[in-house]
């Protein structure tokens, strides 16, 4: 989505018109808020790992269609805290300490967050976001069909061409589903 991180116009036409600020807050703290998220958003972009989850009791012909173009696919179920766990396994040498991940080997130290993610209309909606991973929790309303789930990892550097995480699958993989087409 090509709106992700990045602000709604309502945003910013009432942050101009002043009709914003919440309670406390004046327009230019507002203002500078706003700088720090967007700068956020900017060192998240090359430090950010996003795992995207269907959230649903059922398959869906729309997910199917739009991420098995050619019929041949797998879909995995889990759960949260599954996911968790499986991120959170001892035996894969990792060390962590509740929601981060150190892999001393490869010199990797990574925060995860996990949430579900907020489908706003970016021409009509306002939204203020409390911190840097907001904008990357967002999407246009266009794209709800899609009931994602988001694991983000953060990494301390910089991260070049993704980069594959250690999770036990084993205790990831509740089950396995072939593609209906």
């Amino acid at each position: 989505d090509r709106f992700q991180g990045s602000l709604p116009l309502r945003t910013f036409d009432d942050l101009s018109a002043g009709e914003i600020p919440p309670i406390g807050i004046i327009t230019p703290e507002l203002q500078t808020h706003f700088q720090v998220m967007r700068s956020s958003v900017a060192s998240f972009r090359s430090r950010a790992l996003i795992s995207c989850w269907h959230v649903s009791e059922y398959e869906s012909t729309a997910m199917w269609d739009v991420y098995s173009e050619t019929g041949h696919g797998i879909a995995v179920r889990s759960t949260t805290d599954r996911l968790r766990a499986g991120l959170d396994k001892p035996a894969l040498g990792l060390q962590t300490t509740g929601e981060a991940i150190a892999d001393p080997a490869n010199g990797i130290v990574a925060r995860y967050f996990m949430g579900l993610v907020r489908y706003i209309d970016y021409d009509r909606d306002l939204f203020i976001p409390q911190t840097g991973l907001d904008y990357l929790t967002c999407k246009r309303k266009s794209y709800d069909y899609e009931r994602e789930f988001r694991l983000v990892l953060l990494s301390d550097l910089p991260i070049l061409g993704g980069q594959q995480v250690s999770c036990d699958l084993e205790t990831l993989v509740e089950s396995i589903y072939v593609s209906p087409n």
